[in-house]
């Protein structure tokens, strides 16, 4: 394996086993073991298994920031793209196996607020929460005489615990049920 190839693989299994296992309940041996590295290629990569989370959170959230920043671009209208957000979700709830975000489990798992991992998560929902302010400010231009007494601020607040709502909801029960009562509840924030 080439260097960078043996570090991704390191993270794309850790990443693996952090989503379906936890941090906590997953060992460095494990991730050794399932990635095919040697102990010492691991530890040349990550010097520790914080490292290693710290590493994949950071790349993931920038992933799934530009993974919702596609999705919505596929949207015509602003309307269609302040829904998008919700709509995007979908299809990992319908998986059947969705076990909840890994940002939202990762801040569960460390309680400390100056822990980095935990940090990422909360900037993880800071970015998803500015996206919703711009797709909601989009919306509220879109037809000012309509929207004059929205607040997208506010908006993007309640938005936000429809969206982290669905997204505990679909671990819960891993399924997609939630997926329309949360477009509904979305929607009558504007309506």
């Amino acid at each position: 394996m080439k260097a960078s190839s043996v570090r991704d693989r390191i993270l794309e299994v850790a990443g693996e086993l952090f989503f379906s296992n936890g941090y906590r309940a997953t060992g460095i041996n494990e991730i050794i073991r399932k990635a095919g590295v040697a102990k010492a290629s691991f530890y040349h990569h990550f010097p520790s298994k914080e490292a290693l989370c710290i590493a994949f959170l950071e790349q993931r959230n920038d992933a799934d920031i530009e993974d919702i920043h596609a999705f919505v671009a596929t949207r015509r209208t602003p309307r269609t793209r302040y829904l998008a957000l919700i709509e995007c979700v979908g299809p990992f709830l319908e998986e059947g196996n969705y076990r909840g975000c890994v940002f939202l489990n990762m801040v569960n798992e460390f309680p400390d607020p100056d822990c980095v991992p935990r940090r990422i998560g909360v900037e993880h929902y800071l970015r998803i929460r500015q996206i919703v302010v711009d797709l909601t400010r989009d919306l509220l231009d879109s037809d000012p005489e309509r929207y004059a007494a929205l607040d997208a601020e506010r908006i993007a607040d309640e938005y936000m615990v429809i969206f982290t709502g669905l997204l505990s909801q679909g671990a819960l029960t891993h399924s997609g049920d939630a997926l329309r009562p949360a477009l509904r509840a979305a929607e009558r924030l504007v309506d």
